[in-house]
């Protein structure tokens, strides 16, 4: 389980459950969980073969250090790669049983809630899939695929309220067109947007944007609250 700010582990409960803020948590773990997380995401759970670790990384190369489930490219973060038991048998090693998913996609298969993945990791994904030409389509079907899972909910509630889909990692430009931050999900037209970085929320708003964190629009939902 987590251990936030030495939560579970020190002796000054009382004031980290005082000071929590929303945003700040966020900021460091990207994932609004379902159930809260045994273990991170970089530490698979145990019970591999010996051998385990050579059979995951000549897998991987044989499929170049690719994500079979979005594509992403992840030749030069290869820690960001993983290798899954389709069927959840660790020591079922069959070539039919495996599959290369990035950190991303490896947690939003079945019974793996537990997963848990740094909002710097989640952002180097989007990232890569950004400068890889993945995140070019603006689709539903894509945008459950290739966003942050903290978003999943939010991107429920406006798909149901017929909405427009939005943008998946979108990079924020200022006036002289540099990126000063990444929008978990953007609607450029209206200038609207949602972020998990509290900081990213203050730049957006000072160029003009309308950019609520995600607690903030999952507060909002309740009242069908929408940007257009």
């Amino acid at each position: 389980m987590l251990n936030y700010k030495g939560y579970r582990t020190g002796s000054q409960k009382k004031t980290i459950f005082g000071d929590f803020d929303i945003a700040e948590f966020l900021s460091s773990y990207s994932t609004l969980f379902r159930i809260m997380p045994e273990r991170e995401a970089m530490v698979e759970m145990g019970g591999y073969d010996d051998g385990w670790e050579d059979v995951s990384k000549n897998y991987r190369e044989s499929k170049s250090w690719q994500c079979e489930e979005c594509k992403v490219s992840l030749l030069q973060n290869k820690r960001l790669l993983h290798t899954h038991h389709i069927n959840g048998v660790k020591r079922d090693n069959k070539l039919s049983n495996l599959k290369a998913l990035c950190l991303d996609c490896h947690r939003k298969q079945p019974k793996h809630d537990y997963m848990r993945v740094t909002h710097s990791d989640m952002q180097t994904i989007v990232r890569l899939r950004r400068e890889q030409s993945l995140l070019n389509k603006s689709n539903w079907s894509d945008a459950f695929r290739m966003a942050d899972k903290s978003v999943e909910g939010i991107l429920f509630h406006y798909q149901k309220s017929g909405q427009q889909c939005p943008y998946v990692g979108y990079e924020l430009t200022n006036e002289k067109n540099e990126v000063v931050g990444e929008l978990e999900l953007a609607w450029p037209a209206f200038k609207t947007g949602i972020a998990i970085n509290h900081e990213i929320i203050e730049k957006a708003n000072k160029l003009g944007w309308k950019v609520r964190s995600v607690g903030e629009e999952i507060r909002l939902m309740s009242n069908t609250k929408t940007w257009s």
